[in-house]
């Protein structure tokens, strides 16, 4: 719900969204991805489980990342490149990476 995202993300926390996220009844998920402020958001492929719509039939793999950022761009109204650079940076923070 968006009142335990708000929480989390008020301690701190980011929300992964990934193959659930392409589920057509998945309504709450695609509200939440919409709503979120996009430094929130990181995305993954929860592979190998929660296989995304668009790879029925396949094995989950981190390769199907690029279709998972495609469907946040689209439920956004925003561009797949902002959405990249956003949500890398966000997977940098959390990780304490260093800049690219």
């Amino acid at each position: 719900s968006e009142q335990q995202a708000e929480q989390y993300l008020e301690l701190g926390f980011k929300l992964g969204f990934g193959g659930a996220l392409t589920f057509p009844r998945a309504l709450k998920l695609q509200r939440l991805v919409q709503v979120l402020p996009l430094s929130a958001i990181v995305l993954e492929t929860d592979s190998p489980d929660m296989k995304p719509v668009f790879a029925a039939g396949e094995r989950n793999t981190p390769l199907n990342l690029p279709g998972i950022l495609n469907e946040v761009a689209r439920l956004r109204g925003e561009s797949p490149e902002i959405i990249a650079a956003a949500t890398t940076r966000n997977v940098r923070e959390v990780l304490r990476l260093p800049g690219l």
